[in-house]
């Protein structure tokens, strides 16, 4: 019986795996279909390596990975202007960002651009989406205050990302994926920016209506402040989590939304998407009201973007690996929200790596007319050497076809990401 490794986050506790793992001597540890042991629980908190048949697990992958394959079909790439309203918020401090004149208050992400401080870094967009990254760590930093300042930080970073998102999508993308891929620091308020980019370029897929759009994207970057140190604490943590932790993370929904209100929000739906995001029955339920529908997308790209993301005490997933994980079910049918995400990512977003038929090693560093042929900047030649230069690639000529997704483990190459971009 052929054994191949098999990632841990494979065997959760949410779905019950089509084939049996195994220890590394051949040993029964779950079989197909059974739900997970608290032995197998223990042996993945204590990262103990597991095994798959290889011959049983082919099918499965391969069905899998064609199901994937057909959502070739990818949209437009759509955005938010430079001015995005904000809905539900006591923004007192930020008068010199905050248009109120015509109804709802609406921040001028271009202002952030002309405050003195962040002259400096205005040159590329590179430099933009970093500050952006770092207005949102300050803010999240500073939550522990409970006024509005912080709040005023976030929602601000918030229009900055989404307007960069209207000018320059991938680019939007690619930081915060090679950040979180490669770097824990700063774990939380990274993962929260990457998944609002993320969901709302889900969302105007599915063509929802801006104002719950508006809602969702603040929900993301704010849906674990009930619990932001904790999260950047256990991203460099190998250690399963202590009781008191576990009570934490499992409190912070209701914690953050809190938060959020002594804060200053007063939108009903923000505060309830931060409330049900870590609900796991939403996964199974097709719940057409507002907040359970955008919690379950909020939920759906939180884990995919996880599982492909560095920490202290676990290996990130290749992006196939995070979408078959996350998107689809053991009947290889993703359902309408998990289909609309691989639509609007492909199966090789944007910062993630992939092998080419030529042997070479690359970045993805824009999405190509299907899923399956994104632009590529190849940085390791086929000789398995690195490239002094990156050079762009069009995965649609024969021979350079996408073989594989790589792992940012498997990948020790690293480029700027300005000299990565400049070749789109």
């Amino acid at each position: 019986m052929p054994l191949i490794a098999l990632p841990s986050a494979y065997v959760s506790s949410q779905q019950r795996l089509p084939f049996s793992v195994f220890d590394a001597k051949g040993n029964l540890l779950l079989g197909a279909g059974r739900p997970l042991t608290d032995g197998v629980a223990q042996r993945i908190g204590d990262g103990q390596a597991m095994y798959a048949d290889a011959d049983e697990v082919g099918p499965w992958r391969e069905v899998i990975t064609n199901t994937l394959r057909q959502l070739s079909r990818r949209p437009t790439p759509t955005g938010m202007p430079g001015q995005v309203r904000v809905v539900g918020v006591n923004l007192k401090s930020a008068a010199s960002l905050v248009d109120t004149s015509q109804g709802d208050p609406v921040v001028n992400a271009r202002a952030v651009l002309d405050r003195p401080s962040n002259k400096q870094n205005a040159g590329t967009l590179v430099d933009e989406g970093r500050s952006i990254a770092n207005t949102l760590v300050a803010s999240l930093r500073d939550s522990s205050r409970l006024d509005v300042d912080w709040l005023t930080g976030c929602v601000v970073a918030l229009a900055y990302a989404r307007e960069l998102a209207f000018r320059a999508p991938e680019v939007a993308l690619f930081l915060p994926m090679q950040h979180c891929a490669h770097s824990y620091t700063a774990y939380s308020a990274n993962h929260g920016l990457l998944c609002a980019v993320l969901a709302e370029r889900v969302a105007h897929l599915l063509g929802w209506p801006e104002p719950e759009i508006d809602a969702l994207t603040c929900a993301a970057v704010t849906m674990n402040v009930g619990m932001s140190q904790l999260q950047d604490q256990l991203a460099q943590q190998s250690d399963a989590l202590r009781p008191d932790q576990r009570r934490i993370v499992d409190e912070h929904p209701e914690a953050g939304a809190r938060l959020l209100e002594q804060a200053g929000v007063t939108d009903p739906l923000w505060l309830e998407i931060v409330r049900l995001h870590h609900r796991h029955d939403l996964i199974e339920r097709q719940d057409t009201e507002p907040a359970a529908r955008l919690a379950r997308l909020l939920q759906l790209v939180d884990r995919y973007t996880a599982k492909m993301s560095r920490r202290k005490g676990r290996v990130p997933m290749s992006s196939l690996a995070a979408a078959r994980d996350t998107c689809v079910p053991r009947q290889g049918q993703p359902d309408a929200l998990a289909s609309a995400l691989l639509k609007s990512l492909g199966l090789y977003p944007p910062g993630s790596y992939v092998r080419l038929a030529s042997g070479e090693i690359g970045v993805v560093v824009a999405c190509g007319a299907r899923a399956d042929r994104p632009r590529v900047a190849v940085m390791m030649g086929n000789s398995g050497l690195p490239l002094g230069d990156p050079v762009l690639r069009d995965t649609t000529q024969a021979g350079r076809e996408v073989v594989a997704a790589l792992s940012a483990a498997e990948v020790q190459v690293r480029m700027p990401p300005e000299r990565l971009l400049a070749l789109v």
